[in-house]
């Protein structure tokens, strides 16, 4: 395989330790293949399809974004059946040279993994315009940490779905981009605020040496769906406040109280507290409180984007959109050899909260 001169240079050797290489069939073991060939697109005729059924959607929708460039973007990443338009609604105007990727975690207890950063050890990703080069910000990001405060696990970075979905989108609208995927897991709220600051310090002090302006030449795109809810093929009941229309009601309620109590508007730190603390269980940090799957990448990523702004230059946030995984029906993907990986119906949906701020 022909691999472009950006990504023959990441050849060099890493400065992250201690991952594994297995061999991949498809793929040299340095690139990373998409996981979820069902849900998101991973061919080129995959991501032109899609975009050519939800991409005109944004004309007829007035543009809320500031001029000026995107600094943060929350976006979901399940199936491209059921989030639609709010894909390209998120990033259409993302032009930045490098991705922060901050994705969640799912499988971190699998592998006893908790209160440090990972990172991977690939080069590239693989995606539908072709591989995406991994910036070398990522290992510049970890020699600049402590030891303890992260880890290269391949395995784990492998298998997680949260970011692969969300980047064939960055390469469309910003060709060239580099990422730098980390996931987040598990981790008590004072061990987060402690990482976020030395994270963002380390991350602003190599923009600075390299001359990279946030939101112009680097984003930070953080990943989570919003409520998981139901009573039905979760594996256990995922409805604490009843199933069905009026179960679904109140839960509805409740994310909206979330998100304007925690999000809308300007980040502050009390604000990513009370987040934290709406999602996270007070007597053990490892369980839900209320079932976002980022219910740690969400605060992290915040807390970076606080500590890289600081309180007295408040980011703007023109842009939020909030829907499920039933407020529409599906895309008919089965077209272009995709589906779902999950069932969207009263006792079984997810929701699906877009953010940017500028």
């Amino acid at each position: 395989m022909r691999h472009t001169p950006a990504v023959a240079a990441a050849l060099l050797p890493l400065l992250l330790a201690g991952c594994t290489t297995p061999e991949s069939p498809l793929l040299p073991p340095h690139i990373r293949p998409v996981v979820d060939k069902v849900g998101f697109a991973h061919q080129p005729e995959q991501l032109r399809w899609f975009l050519a059924r939800t991409e005109n959607l944004l004309l007829d929708l007035m543009d809320p974004l500031e001029e000026g460039p995107i600094k943060v973007i929350l976006s979901p990443h399940d199936d491209y059946a059921y989030v639609q338009d709010l894909y390209p609604r998120l990033f259409h105007k993302v032009r930045a040279r490098v991705a922060v990727l901050i994705g969640v975690a799912h499988k971190a207890r699998k592998f006893d993994l908790a209160d440090r950063l990972l990172f991977g050890d690939y080069i590239a990703w693989q995606a539908p315009g072709g591989e995406v080069p991994v910036s070398p910000l990522r290992d510049e990001l970890a020699a600049a940490l402590a030891p303890g405060d992260h880890q290269c696990h391949r395995p784990l970075m492998t298998g997680e779905h949260s970011l692969e979905g969300l980047v064939p989108f960055l390469q469309y609208y910003s060709p060239g981009i580099e990422i730098v995927p980390v996931l987040v897991p598990a981790m008590p709220l004072d061990r987060m605020e402690e990482l976020a600051r030395r994270f963002a310090a380390a991350l602003g002090d190599l923009m600075a040496r390299r001359g990279l302006a946030w939101g112009r030449d680097l984003v930070l795109v953080i990943s989570s769906d919003a409520l998981h809810y139901g009573d039905r093929g979760w594996g256990r009941d995922l409805a604490p406040l009843g199933a069905g229309p009026e179960g679904n009601r109140r839960a509805l309620a409740r994310e909206n109280e979330i998100i304007r109590e925690c999000l809308l508007g300007t980040p502050r730190r009390e604000r990513i507290r009370r987040l934290y603390r709406a999602l996270v269980d007070a007597g053990d940090y490892r369980k839900y409180r209320w079932t976002w799957c980022g219910r740690y990448s969400l605060p992290f990523g915040l807390l970076t984007a606080l500590e890289l702004t600081g309180e007295e230059k408040p980011l703007v946030n023109p842009f939020c959109v909030y829907t499920t995984s039933t407020h529409r029906p599906p895309l008919p993907v089965k077209e272009v050899g995709l589906g779902v990986t999950a069932p969207a119906d009263e006792r079984h949906w997810v929701g699906y909260l877009g953010m940017i701020w500028q």
